[in-house]
Order: structure tokens, then sequence, then C-alpha cells
């Protein structure tokens, strides 16, 4: 948690992939990261102020992701409802 109460999530990868396959892996990841968030938010009612994946096999392990609110606010509509 940040000085000002506000939250991160950060996903610990260990999938053996290289430089080259992680904007692949994080296009599959990115919805996964949204998802993360929204729920962090929802149990917490505090802002999740972004998603960092951290590849631990790689040399540049960190990547984020850019567009956290925007995928949040699409989630709605891609993740089917539990009757």
């Amino acid at each position: 948690m940040g000085a000002d109460g506000d939250l991160a999530v950060i996903d610990y990868k260990s999938d053996d992939v290289g430089e080259s396959d992680v904007v692949i892996l994080l296009e599959r990841c990115h919805w996964q990261g949204a998802a993360y968030a929204a729920a962090l938010e929802s149990a917490t009612g505090k802002t999740v102020k972004g998603v960092q994946f951290l590849f631990v096999r790689l040399d540049e392990p960190l990547h984020r992701v850019a567009n956290l609110r925007e995928l949040m606010a699409e989630l709605p509509g891609r993740i089917p409802v539990a009757v």
C-alpha cells in the first residue's frame, strides 16, 4: 500500500519466456491484471493505482499495464455473470 492509502497489484510470473514473447504474454495477461485490480477495489474500497507483472526469469522483469482504468471499465462486458 502506498503512503496515500492507494494499492498496487504485483503479479509474479514464473513463465519461461524470452524477451520477444513478453509482448504476446502481456496481451493475454492484461485482462487478468484488470480483473485483479477491480476485485481488489471492490473488496477494499481503495483505489488500485497500477498493475505490474514481474517476470522472474527475465533480465528486465517489470512490465506495467498501461491502460488499467480503460480495461477495468470494459470488464463488465467481458466477464460472464454467474447465476
